[in-house]
């Protein structure tokens, strides 16, 4: 049984309706479809109270604009109210009224059916809604088109219908039969040229269509003279496709597919280094690649790729040469699919449809996790709280993957305690991914557990080999412990995979800095674009030093970065400067630090300048008092970490925020738009009644 359908028929269902007779027919209505939970109210107010007290599904009413609250109000609940998202609303509808439907379906409505309330008349009303239901296995955003499309066709507004379509079809890309309700919208519109190019694309990526497609043909288009029906609608929405692979007959096979479902553009690549140089300046749609790759191979190209920032653009594999490892690797890269060779047409579409329907809501587990670790990683904190509360929901996502998450999270915001509490809640649970390897590392490492956290490095690369940050990451650790002739092997056996890779010059340079090779730490970062990486490493390599006692060993690592930075970096320059000061006051060397701190005074970061001044005043203070100043071990003091609290402040203030619902969240709510506003009426909402959220009508699962 799907989610939806528990949704419906396992939750209770609300009556609001002032008739006591009439209450009592709908009820039993209801009830004869099979939904066993159905509680009768009069009013909306009375609907209200009881939703503040118990979770309900579905709620059935009456429209009348003239109620206060009224249907518009709960639907503006729904939305505004994430605890009420899953709660769907039906309306009984009188003649006088239905010009509000436009507006109602707009807002999210279910379902709409005529006033009348004697047994025959409910029973012709629901079962009808029953089926649809089921016939869209139970999902409430194609059952709300079908009431939709018959509404609009009652009204003959076509031009809404037209539109209404095609905004079904970009948030349902994986749904090729929608082009044959396109095509009767635009039959409708008699725009008969549209159609048939609408129902020849429908039929070109699904061939099983061709039985809907044709009847649909002879109803509205035969004996037509038509123009050119070659041209077709963009069905993905993909406007940008690049293809990466050696192999030409392939090019040919899906350029041939990509004009075919409406690509405008195409860029042919041949190897990952060409393939790289062209993603400069703008982002494809879409990326199609061999994992065997010239110059540059697979697992290096599509990590590149992603450290290039696209860590959102669906890469799809078209090979024959994929193992187990290569697939866990691709996880962590966020390829979900992969097409072996000789590719078959539909496989591929089907494998397309698939990846950009993950791409917009995602259901399944990994591409979940991935979304998460990303939002993360790009501090959206709010939204990955979205997201994991969402997948709480899923019946495809594990508790173990619910709990990798939430550590992701944790990470992300530092709270590294918390984050290792759940990685062990994750593996309890069974997961034993190499995502879950991997972050355990990370979180450990922070934790001053380099050992262990090895351990669970080396484990991750057991299971997927060749991930170049991963890689860095075991060559620091073996540095940090003292390994520094194996950590050196580590480095060069790197290097011979991907010596171009970002992560590569940064562990490279920092290692330079820790064995004194300053000119050569100097030359390599003057050769990269981005070093807010590297002042990162170099941040977390001193904090770690100053935690583990080797004040001293900090203090000489942030010298010799200094020295090594680009003169015009003087924003990186100040945070360290920031940081050696704050080892001296480690080491109660507070004329050194003192004189650095004065340095920093008209320091170009106004953040810096600011805590430099109070840190300095600190001093002097317990200098006259002839007291020391602590510098708290467990806490992280540094510049970039201030940075982090800030950002940590703005998210939780952000958190109040109510997070809007994403298009078919609630049934049709912002796929369905009035494209005609002089074909109806609107009901304006002045404000909402007065309502306590129940924390059981939420059907997430607790942290």
């Amino acid at each position: 049984m799907s989610d939806q359908r528990k949704l419906l028929t396992k939750s209770k269902v609300l009556v609001v309706e002032e008739t006591s007779e009439w209450r009592y027919n709908i009820h039993n209505g209801i009830r004869n479809l099979g939904y066993r939970m159905v509680e009768g109210v009069a009013s909306i107010r009375d609907a209200l109270d009881r939703m503040e007290n118990e979770p309900f599904g579905w709620i059935f009413l009456t429209l009348n604009p003239a109620d206060n609250p009224n249907l518009f109000h709960i639907l503006e609940m729904v939305n505004h109210y994430p605890e009420l998202r899953h709660l769907k609303v039906s309306a009984f509808v009188k003649d006088q009224d239905i010009l509000y439907l436009k507006q109602a379906f707009e807002m999210g409505l279910l379902s709409y059916h005529n006033f009348g309330f004697s047994k025959d008349e409910l029973a012709k009303n629901l079962t009808p809604l029953n089926r649809r239901l089921s016939q869209h296995k139970w999902d409430t955003m194609f059952t709300s088109a079908e009431y939709i499309r018959d509404y609009l066709t009652s009204m003959e507004d076509y031009q809404s219908l037209v539109s209404f379509e095609r905004r079904l079809i970009k948030v349902n890309p994986n749904h090729p039969e929608l082009l044959i309700h396109l095509a009767e919208a635009f039959a409708l519109q008699e725009s008969f040229d549209d159609c048939a190019r609408a129902l020849n694309q429908a039929k070109l990526i699904d061939p099983s269509l061709e039985a809907i497609a044709d009847p649909v043909y002879e109803k509205y288009l035969r004996g037509r003279s038509l123009g050119d029906s070659s041209e077709t609608i963009n069905l993905f929405n993909i406007n940008t496709a690049m293809i990466v692979d050696s192999d030409e007959v392939n090019h040919n096979s899906l350029d041939r597919i990509f004009h075919k479902i409406g690509c405008e553009r195409i860029i042919h690549c041949y190897d990952g280094e060409e393939a790289l140089d062209k993603i400069i300046g703008f982002t494809p749609d879409i990326i199609v690649s061999e994992w065997k790759l010239p110059k540059l191979n697979g697992p290096f190209f599509v990590q590149r790729i992603r450290d290039k920032g696209l860590h959102n653009t669906p890469i799809l594999i078209v090979s024959s040469l994929v193992n187990d490892s290569d697939r866990n690797l691709m996880l962590e890269m966020g390829i979900s699919n992969v097409i072996p060779k000789p590719m078959i047409e539909t496989d591929f579409l089907k494998a397309l449809s698939w990846v950009i329907q993950q791409e917009q809501k995602p259901t399944d587990s990994s591409v979940i996790e991935y979304k998460v670790a990303v939002l993360c990683h790009n501090r959206k904190f709010n939204d990955a709280r979205h997201v994991i509360q969402e997948a709480s929901s899923n019946q495809n996502v594990k508790e173990g993957a619910i709990h990798y998450m939430r550590a992701e999270l944790a990470y992300a915001q530092k709270d590294y305690r918390k984050a290792k509490n759940h990685l062990i809640k994750a593996v309890q649970q069974g997961n034993h991914t190499t995502r879950v390897y991997n972050l355990t590392g990370k979180t450990l490492i922070q934790l001053d557990d380099i050992s262990t956290a090895l351990k669970c490095y080396e484990k991750a690369d057991s299971l997927a080999p060749y991930n170049i940050v991963r890689l860095c990451a075991i060559a620091d650790a073996q540095d940090s412990i003292g390994e520094s002739g194996l950590a050196n092997q580590t480095l060069s056996m790197i290097k011979s995979l991907d010596p171009r890779n970002h992560q590569v010059m940064i562990t490279e340079a920092n290692f330079s800095l820790t064995r004194g090779a300053i000119k050569k730490a100097k030359r390599i970062m003057a050769s990269m674009e981005n070093l807010s990486e590297v002042f990162t490493f170099m941040n977390n390599r001193g904090v770690a030093l100053a935690k583990r006692g080797k004040v001293n060993e900090s203090i000489e690592f942030y010298e010799k970065a200094i020295l090594a930075l680009p003169e015009e970096r003087t924003d990186i320059t100040e945070a360290i400067q920031y940081n050696l000061a704050l080892a001296h006051v480690r080491q109660k060397k507070y004329k050194d630090a003192q004189k650095i701190l004065r340095s920093l005074k008209n320091a170009t970061q106004k953040r810096i300048a600011v805590k430099a001044k109070r840190m300095l005043e600190r001093i002097e203070d317990a200098l006259k008092k002839g007291q020391e100043i602590s510098l708290d071990s467990t806490k992280d003091d540094s510049e970039e970490k201030s940075v982090d609290m800030q950002d940590h402040v703005e998210e939780r203030l952000s958190s109040f925020k109510i997070l809007p619902p994403d298009p078919g969240d609630v049934c049709c709510h912002l796929i369905f738009f009035d494209s005609s506003p002089e074909v109806g009426k609107r009901f304006t909402i002045t404000g909402l009644p007065r309502f306590r959220t129940y924390g059981s009508i939420s059907n997430q699962k607790t942290a």
